[in-house]
């Protein structure tokens, strides 16, 4: 089997305010888990990190952290802090495409 390159990465946040959990609902459009409730967040985009200043010669710092903060902003309107690294996962998607989950 030949060894692929292409992931996704995605990168999800468990968001806790007074002891409560937010949680949403996928939609049933996603190809992975669609139409199920998980905690907010999504797949790191390129631009996330790419148009910006680098923070050495070569490479960008806390890009999964950023693209975080960008998808729950998008999907509820919440402005996130203290992210701290929980756990990771991996898996392939029904259609074939390996994803790597961090949260």
């Amino acid at each position: 089997m030949k060894d692929e390159k292409l992931h996704y990465v995605v990168v999800t946040g468990i968001i806790i305010k007074n002891g409560k959990f937010l949680i949403t609902k996928r939609s049933p459009k996603e190809k992975a888990f669609p139409g199920l409730w998980t905690v907010p967040g999504g797949k790191l985009r390129k631009s996330d990190y790419a148009s910006l200043p680098k923070d050495t010669a070569d490479h960008w710092y806390n890009v999964l952290e950023k693209a975080l903060e960008r998808e729950i902003e998008e999907e509820v309107g919440l402005k996130v802090k203290n992210i701290r690294y929980l756990l990771s996962l991996s898996f392939i998607r029904a259609d074939g495409i390996p994803t790597i989950i961090k949260s």
